[in-house]
């Protein structure tokens, strides 16, 4: 415990982008207390979205947190 590890993703996009996917490659929980962890600033999103879908290796997803942006969100 007490050390930083992992990745770090800046996306930057423009009002005419539609939809952008980013997907990281398979990994294995080293641990039986695994840890994910997401944080998002969406400045100046007024009517996007951002999902996080985790994806098992046999194709089983869920959503595991969603934000909508400001015209959305009401």
């Amino acid at each position: 415990m007490g050390k930083t590890r992992g990745h770090f993703l800046f996306l930057e996009l423009s009002r005419i982008t539609k939809e952008v996917h980013v997907w990281s490659p398979h990994f294995v929980s080293t641990r039986e207390h695994c840890r994910f962890e997401v944080m998002i600033q969406m400045a100046n999103l007024t009517s996007g979205s951002f999902k996080v879908v985790v994806e098992t290796v046999n194709r089983t997803s869920w959503v595991i947190g969603e934000r909508e942006g400001k015209e959305r969100s009401g």
